[in-house]
């Protein structure tokens, strides 16, 4: 099945692509496994560019990275 058959999943696509938004997820210890949405253009990057990199490492220090405590569920 192509994912763009799924109507919720495409809807999602268009929005990123319409709007200014970034959406990514990454894995526990920081790695971005994904990264998409056209807001990637303003931080003058690509969707997938993040793909592999340690976003914890990265941003260190900078207003970017929340705490890592999620017992807030956050």
């Amino acid at each position: 099945m192509n994912p763009t058959d799924d109507p919720r999943l495409l809807l999602l696509l268009r929005l990123l692509d319409a709007a200014p938004l970034v959406m990514w997820a990454q894995d526990k210890e920081g790695i971005f496994t994904m990264s998409a949405g056209s807001g990637l253009a303003a931080l003058g990057s690509k969707p997938g560019e993040w793909g592999g990199r340690n976003g914890l490492a990265d941003w260190k220090g900078t207003a970017v990275v929340i705490d890592g405590d999620d017992s807030d569920g956050w």
